[in-house]
Parts: C-alpha cells; structure tokens; sequence
C-alpha cells in the first residue's frame, strides 16, 4: 500500500528528521516563531548622583556661650593693651612721676606674661572648641550618607540572575521483545489492509490512523477497486529514535521489506484481463517507509505514524 506521511508523532510530529515531514495529522503545527526585531541600543546609565549631606551648624552657632565667653576675652584684652599704653603716655606727658616710677618698677616678663595669659586661655577654648567640632562632625556625615541612599562598597551579586540549565530528553532503551512486537504489526497491519478488515486494524492502530485507513479504504471501494498486500517479508529493520513524554513512549523504525502489492477490480474475477488494476500479483516488489509506534506504559504497541522516504 502507499500512503502520504501521516500520523502523530507526539511533540515531535512537526519536527524535521530524516523522512519525509508529517503532512496529514491531528496534532496543530506549532505557531511560527515572529522575526526577532533588533532591540534598542541600551540607554547609557545616568551618572550616579554626587551624595548630597547635610549643611552642619558652625561651632560658634551651636555652642553660643563660649563664644561670648571668647569674645568678652579678646575685647578685654585688646581694652586693657589699649587702656595701659595711653595711661602710660598721659603719665609721662601731665609729670604723674609715681605712676611712672610704678610702671618701671614692673619687669618686662611681668609686663609679658600679664599680656600673654588671655592670648593663652584664647587658644584653649579654640583648641576646644575645634575638639568638640571633630566629634560631632563624624555621626553627623554618616546620618546625611545614610539618608541620600549612597552605600559606599560593592554591589552584591543576585543570585537570581542566574539561569538553570534544562534537562536532557529522556531517552528510551528498547528490547529485542520490541523489535519482534514491530515486525508483527508490520505484517499484520499488512494483511488486515489488503482485507480492508476494520476490527482488526483498530486493535493494531490508534484512532487517528485508523480514521485515515478507513477514509482510503472506503475510496477505493467507492471506486470499486481493493488493494492487496501479501507474503510480507522484512529486510530490515532500523530504529531511528525511541523517546518519552509523561505516560507514553514512542518509536520511530525504519522498514524495508518486499511483498506482493497490487490493485485489483472488486467487479472482475482471478483471470480476467482487467482483473488486476494496479501491479503485479506475482512478483513482488520492494518498499520503504518509517514506522512510528507509541504505547503506554506497561501496555502494547500501536502505530501511530508513517513517513515515506
């Protein structure tokens, strides 16, 4: 018998391999990929943000009373530098000769260290002063780095990111049981075809190829005529792939055998010049074709594709 391709042959009916592709059968075609359109160049990252802290309040701002204590120092010394110089020169010009003799009875390191004391506590509170400014300056640019968002270091890896790897395909180990279960439905498939034996097929076949075998056989008795298959002999038998889906196992074979195949008129008789239509019921020819079997777990194999070569 000759057959188009057609069949099922679970995720991979569509799928090209060596024969020829599916063209009748039940399972959709998948959706064409749509052309992958070039994306976008990437927009350059805006630049970070230069963190922004927070203005601190000056040292003299936040400790008012110190700076009062300061300056009343400074003022008080730059009086008294001012007051003693012009007392000084008033002495000497209206004659005051005891203020004189006063002043010069005074030493020089006495006159030096007096002048020198508010110089010193000055440079105390200073000192202080900028001690106070570097303690509260510290926590203070933490809090202002803390609130604009900005964290110093590395960025942590997202584990997420990364993709899983997907498993193989399971592949499916065959025993030599499965091979004589194949060559059987070869032939019996066959011989129930050159019948036209309907019960027979549906126990050898799934619904879907039986719903095609059925369609041709019904034309070919619309056109009053059967096709014979006899003595059915295999050559060889290859299997190309055997895989898993979820419950079912499939399996592809390549057959080739010889048979006697032809075509004769259902309304003529053996003898009959216009007995044969179609072949030779004498001499066998060869074919070629691949097989596909599927079976559920634990249960028996049936055909579920064929593809010429």
């Amino acid at each position: 018998m000759s057959h188009e391709s057609m069949g099922s042959r679970g995720s991979k009916t569509h799928e090209a391999n060596a024969y020829k592709p599916i063209e009748k059968s039940m399972t959709p075609k998948p959706a064409p990929t749509p052309p992958r359109q070039m994306e976008p160049a990437p927009r350059p990252a805006p630049p970070m943000a230069t963190p922004q802290f927070a203005s601190q309040p000056s040292f003299f701002q936040r400790h008012p009373f110190l700076t009062g204590v300061a300056g009343g120092l400074v003022g008080s010394w730059i009086g008294g530098l001012i007051f003693n110089h012009s007392r000084s020169e008033a002495g000497v010009r209206n004659g005051d000769m005891d203020d004189l003799e006063t002043a010069s009875a005074v030493s020089p390191a006495g006159r030096m260290l007096g002048s020198m004391l508010p110089l010193l506590l000055i440079a105390g509170l200073i000192a202080l002063g900028f001690w106070l400014y570097r303690r509260n300056a510290s926590p203070s640019l933490a809090a202002s780095m803390a609130s604009t968002g900005y964290a110093p270091g590395p960025v942590p890896m997202n584990d997420a990111s990364w993709g899983g790897v997907s498993p193989a395909e399971p592949v499916m180990r065959l025993e030599q049981s499965d091979a004589s279960a194949f060559t059987g439905l070869l032939a019996g498939i066959q011989e129930a075809w050159g019948r036209a034996d309907i019960n027979k097929l549906k126990r050898m076949v799934t619904p879907e190829m039986l719903a095609y075998f059925s369609e041709m056989l019904s034309n070919n008795t619309s056109q009053g005529v059967e096709n014979r298959v006899e003595q059915v002999k295999v050559l060889k038998q290859e299997v190309n792939e055997a895989w898993a889906e979820n419950d079912l196992q499939y399996a592809t074979v390549l057959f080739v055998w010889n048979a006697l195949d032809y075509t004769v008129n259902l309304n003529g008789k053996p003898g009959d010049p216009d007995y044969v239509v179609e072949g030779d019921m004498r001499q066998p020819v060869e074919a070629s074709e691949a097989w596909t079997f599927v079976r559920s777990r634990g249960g028996h194999w049936l055909l579920s594709a064929i593809q010429q070569i």
